[in-house]
């Protein structure tokens, strides 16, 4: 719980941002490592993720097909990566990625693209 505090803190404290207000760097131990990925989600459309990676925390901020930005932490996962955000959740295994609306239930399946 503590950790879930501190990352949705760190999104409070952003230190930095680009042209298009996506965060570049978060609080950590160290540098920010940032990695842009993007996903094929068929007939939901194109899913693009940076992730943004500082020991102990760990941020995805995804952007829909309609040019929204969930910005999203890191939780505990059985397997993969899970990351949650207001009614959101990104869970990624591999090369496949899942985005679901907790409040709904709909979920779209995704391939990362090369």
């Amino acid at each position: 719980m503590n950790r879930l505090l501190l990352v949705c803190a760190a999104g409070l404290l952003i230190a930095g941002c680009d042209s298009a207000n996506t965060p570049t760097s978060i609080p950590g131990s160290g540098q920010t490592q940032t990695t842009n990925t993007n996903y094929d989600c068929g007939s939901g459309g194109k899913v693009a993720v940076t992730y943004l990676n500082n020991d102990p925390n760990a941020v995805a901020i995804v952007e829909t097909g309609d040019n929204q930005k969930i910005m999203m932490v890191n939780v505990v996962a059985a397997s993969g990566a899970k990351y949650v955000g207001g009614i959101w959740e990104w869970w990624t295994k591999n090369e496949s990625g899942t985005l679901s609306n907790l409040q709904t239930q709909q979920t779209m399946e995704c391939q990362e693209t090369k």
